[in-house]
């Protein structure tokens, strides 16, 4: 048996930053009021706009929250999260989490496939610093420029705190990734799937 493990991440955390599917309906509000307001459009004119721009917002955050991407890769070192990196000055880069960092694999199955939590140990080197203040002014820029642009890195790549982890939405059954999980880690981490 292969000590490797391969899968899909569903959703935008492998491209774009946490909270980018929030952004849809403000830019959808923001040109709905222009067009409301500015457009000095007829009535019914307006109105077929209107739909017609809603129904753009739906099929794009459809789009958004349904693709996949392989961006998770485990093996004997670690957890690798992140999409292979193709150009060398590339803000978005893979994150190997080691084993000795990692004190828990929390599984728990979801709508999607199964939600993924690496629980980081108190060895952990990744420092977690919550910025309020430039979290603020980036998600705002992010309302006008593309996140590709801005250096904020993607959700996957972002820690969450209390516990201290990495939250990875994954295209797989819980009891699939759970056994496969559990063959590759090492005796040290602790794998735990959560019942339906």
């Amino acid at each position: 048996m292969e000590n490797k493990y391969s899968g899909l991440v569903t959703g935008p955390a492998a491209m774009f930053p946490r909270g980018y599917l929030l952004l849809i309906p403000v830019w959808y509000a923001v040109v709905a009021g222009l067009l409301v307001v500015k457009g000095r459009l007829p009535f019914w004119y307006t109105a077929i706009a209107l739909g017609a721009l809603l129904l753009a917002m739906l099929i794009l955050a459809g789009v958004l929250a349904t693709m996949r991407q392989k961006a998770f890769f485990v093996d004997v070192n670690g957890v690798w999260l992140g999409k292979v990196v193709r150009w060398k000055r590339s803000r978005r880069r893979r994150v190997l989490v080691p084993w000795s960092q990692i004190g828990q694999l929390r599984i728990a199955s979801r709508h999607y496939g199964a939600q993924l939590e690496v629980v980081l140990g108190p060895a952990a080197s990744i420092i977690h610093r919550h910025r309020l203040v430039s979290g603020i002014f980036f998600a705002g820029v992010t309302v006008i420029i593309p996140p590709r642009w801005i250096g904020r890195p993607p959700a996957l790549l972002s820690a969450r705190a209390k516990p201290l982890r990495y939250v990875v939405p994954l295209y797989a059954t819980a009891e699939g990734l759970g056994s496969a999980l559990a063959a590759i880690a090492p005796p040290t981490v602790q794998v735990t799937v959560a019942a339906d």
